[in-house]
């Protein structure tokens, strides 16, 4: 890793550790490691086999690094980077960041030589995709004009809000796989079976009901 990266993780307790090049824990070695197994059918006088299908295994993670020993650096990290509890761990660069939700396989392994120590954190992470910034696309939203101080034009009055005129949006997945998507509703005032279409495939998410103003689904 160079100096414009780094790694966070923060465990459920919401405690902290930050490794990188100008922290007090400096990453040496960063490696992943991603089985793919390979399901297969072999049937009877077949030469080889016929691929059906490769399912992404869960992800080994191992963290190596350096830093100044001392007691309370060495509690910190075993404190983090505690087993008994789940975290999440944050690769951070200066145009991007990704995440991914982690287990830690066993207590940090620790060697002290005359105050160079190393270290050494094992991570597994069951589902093994790392994950962007979940990306937000409004739609159907108006944009307040009203500001002070307050002047309204004789005869003419003033616009205290503006109606975004395409209701349509293009949503690209960047990643490697196929990901979900989360839909909110939020009424600003009645609203009858309000839906969201994908035109590429036509499929529908509506409400069967009447939404009142301030309704959040």
């Amino acid at each position: 890793m160079d100096s414009r990266e780094s790694i966070l993780y923060t465990n459920e307790r919401g405690e902290s550790i930050e490794l990188g090049f100008y922290k007090n824990y400096i990453v040496t070695n960063f490696e992943e490691e991603l089985p793919n197994n390979i399901i297969t059918n072999k049937n009877a006088n077949q030469d080889g086999e016929t691929y059906i299908n490769g399912i992404i295994e869960k992800r080994d993670i191992v963290i190596d690094g350096i830093f100044k020993y001392s007691d309370v650096l060495e509690r910190k990290l075993k404190k983090v980077f505690n087993p008994k509890l789940s975290g999440k761990l944050i690769y951070k660069k200066i145009d991007y960041e990704r995440h991914i939700d982690v287990n830690v396989i066993s207590m940090p392994e620790i060697k002290n030589n005359l105050g160079n120590a190393k270290l050494s954190i094992e991570l597994i992470a069951c589902f093994p995709f790392w994950e962007d910034k979940e990306k937000v696309e409004y739609l159907a939203i108006l944009t307040p004009k009203f500001k002070f101080p307050l002047i309204i034009p004789k005869n003419k009055g003033i616009v205290f809000g503006v109606k975004r005129a395409v209701l349509e949006t293009e949503i690209e997945n960047i990643g490697d796989v196929d990901c979900g998507f989360r839909v909110v509703f939020k009424a600003k005032n009645t609203v009858k079976n309000p839906f969201i279409k994908n035109n590429i495939t036509g499929e529908i998410i509506k409400i069967s009901n009447t939404m009142e103003k301030g309704d959040f689904i």
